[in-house]
């Protein structure tokens, strides 16, 4: 089920995560902007990513699920079936 129907209290270490990767990175840039690291944000950012990963803390993908009644994910208009690419049926 989405979000929609689930309390605050699931969304919370979810957005644990997000704060926690936000925070990490600012925190790191500044530091590596001061040391006058080149394109500091983007090697910072790349890191805390990947330790983020490697250690199991990175936000989840699939916690990010779209609210009741929306159009997402939209239907797929072809699909590939037998090695060729078919219009989808309604």
């Amino acid at each position: 089920m989405g979000f929609a129907t689930r309390g605050s209290r699931d969304r919370a270490p979810f957005l644990i995560r997000w704060l926690l990767l936000a925070l990490v990175t600012v925190g790191l840039t500044v530091g590596a902007d001061a040391l006058g690291v080149p394109s500091a944000a983007l090697f910072v950012a790349l890191f805390v990513a990947v330790i983020f990963a490697l250690a199991g803390w990175a936000p989840e993908p699939s916690a990010l699920r779209c609210p009741a009644g929306s159009a997402w994910p939209r239907k797929r208009s072809w699909v590939w079936k037998s090695e060729r690419w078919y219009r989808a049926t309604p």
